[in-house]
């Protein structure tokens, strides 16, 4: 497990048996041109090649962490994941999520330009 930070963002990635969109989400996340965060996934007992993605980007990235939690309730696995968080943001995404590489550091000057904001929500394209 890496060190807790002082982290910025915490990115949480709910993720069960979808290795291959997963990976293309992971992939995103660590080209961002904000660098100040950390990636939390939280497997929910995938049993496809998820194991084999993690262990991947847990060897390249030192802001990355994963836990695997077999209990299948979603609010529980976001709660999960605010508690093994290590900042003062909390993003939560799915594990299909195909973004800007400017996409954390919009979020984080919107956060700055608004100081009473406490939620932001972005537009989702199909």
């Amino acid at each position: 497990m890496h060190s807790p930070g002082p982290w910025r963002v915490t990115v949480i990635i709910p993720t069960y048996n979808r290795c291959l969109d997963l990976e293309e989400t992971l992939e995103c996340l660590f080209r961002q041109t904000f660098d100040n965060f950390e990636v939390l996934v939280i497997d929910n007992g995938s049993v496809d090649n998820t194991c084999q993605v993690l262990k991947k980007f847990r060897k390249q990235y030192p802001n990355f962490n994963a836990i695997y939690e077999p209990k299948k309730n979603l609010a529980f696995l976001l709660n999960l994941g605010i508690k093994s968080s290590h900042s003062e943001i909390t993003v939560f995404i799915n594990d299909d999520v195909e973004m800007s590489d400017n996409w954390l550091k919009l979020l984080i000057d919107t956060f700055d330009q608004y100081k009473d904001v406490s939620l932001i929500g972005g537009p989702t394209i199909a």
